[in-house]
């Protein structure tokens, strides 16, 4: 019988292939640094998309922080402008998009109730993210 390690918490588990399911392909995190274009803009790549659809960018809380005093007035992302910014997906109506601090501290595009990724219509790896600031 055919074994894969699966990594959890509490150290590495022996799961049978079979119990898995199908491979299917596997594409690693982008992990770059987001390009500070001037005072008032960053670019930033989508690291991922989640499994609801929300956008994650590689634009974290800290970096943010870093720039002292901003607050973020646009997030662009192909033909979409949000200027929504919100502390919960229920920040906003059933549908509409909003741009917040993720769990992981990176700052997330997402679509209350919806596939952010899905209604933009973005890929991982080749759009940008332009956060505007104030």
């Amino acid at each position: 019988m055919e074994y894969r390690i699966e990594k959890d918490t509490m150290g590495e588990v022996k799961v049978p292939a079979d119990k898995i399911g199908e491979l299917t392909e596997t594409k690693p995190l982008i992990y770059s640094t987001p390009l500070i274009v001037n005072k008032s803009t960053v670019v930033s790549d989508i690291i991922t998309i989640d499994r609801f659809g929300n956008i994650i960018s590689n634009f974290s809380k800290s970096e943010f922080e870093k720039l002292q005093n901003r607050k973020i007035s646009a997030v662009k992302i192909k033909n979409k402008i949000i200027s929504k910014f919100g502390m919960t997906y229920s920040s906003v109506n059933k549908g509409e998009l909003l741009s917040l601090w993720g769990s992981s501290g990176f700052l997330e595009i997402a679509q209350n109730r919806g596939n952010a990724a899905k209604s933009i219509g973005c890929i991982r790896g080749k759009d940008k993210i332009e956060i505007n600031f104030l």
